[in-house]
């Protein structure tokens, strides 16, 4: 294999290429609502799922810890989050389009992140975190893709939600997935996104206890809201509160 092939950043650009190859190839089922074969965008997915998942582990190689120590890698590791999350519970659920609206959103990331240096500089100190902190925040950014493959397949459901209320039933309405199906998602990805959010919380509460200059107040502030929101929408869910265009907008 050629060196320049195993440069974690030729790795990235071939995930990002694969990605938005993927979502060229499911155009034409979404122009003329006819269902395409699935192996050549799956294979896409593939591809640059692998091509990402080694580039991302190469970077940890070079810098010795898990590949979030800059706000490139930050983003890098979001998209894969999310793609691991569509290609691991989309199939199951019969899901086809959520694997196209995830890889559109994994190419737009990837491909934006590597068009700007500044957000990987070489030469910049790279933030250097203890072995739970680095837990922790890995632990987050995971929540972090589950909430964004939810924010997308509740997209989804007000998309088709808006095509019956008004008898708009043709294109790519037909190739959405039921309702029941897509809110059975819904619930389903908010449930593991706030429990690993959760897991990521407890497992720094212990050094905030005994380090509570260490973080930042806003910090602390910002991130407990959007704990606390996520409980909310949980527990308004639970009492029948908060259900179907609600649950979707929430």
């Amino acid at each position: 294999m050629p060196d320049w092939l195993l440069h974690d950043r030729t790795l990235l650009w071939l995930a990002a290429a694969a990605y938005g190859l993927a979502c060229v190839w499911r155009l034409p089922e979404l122009r003329k609502a006819q269902a395409v074969s699935s192996l050549g965008p799956l294979a896409c997915l593939a591809v640059g799922f692998a091509a990402q998942t080694f580039g991302l582990y190469l970077r940890g190689l070079k810098t010795g810890g898990c590949p979030i120590g800059n706000v490139f890698e930050v983003i890098q590791f979001v998209g894969w989050t999310a793609m691991a999350i569509v290609l691991v519970v989309g199939p199951a659920f019969r899901l086809s389009l959520l694997g196209f609206f995830t890889a559109g959103f994994a190419f737009l990331v990837s491909f934006a992140s590597l068009l700007i240096p500044a957000l990987d500089p070489e030469k910049a100190a790279r933030l250097k975190l203890p072995p739970l902190v680095e837990l922790h925040a890995a632990t987050a950014l995971f929540s972090y893709g589950f909430f964004a493959v939810l924010a997308l397949c509740s997209a989804m459901w007000l998309v088709e939600e808006f095509g019956l209320k008004h008898r708009r039933l043709n294109r790519v309405y037909s190739l959405l997935p039921p309702l029941v199906e897509t809110d059975r998602m819904n619930r389903r990805l908010l449930l593991a996104g706030f429990t690993t959010l959760t897991l990521s919380y407890a497992l720094i509460t212990a050094r905030f206890l005994q380090a509570p200059d260490s973080v930042a107040p806003l910090k602390i502030a910002f991130s407990w809201a959007v704990w606390l929101a996520y409980a909310g929408i949980i527990l308004a869910y639970l009492t029948n509160r908060l259900l179907a265009r609600r649950f979707a907008w929430a």
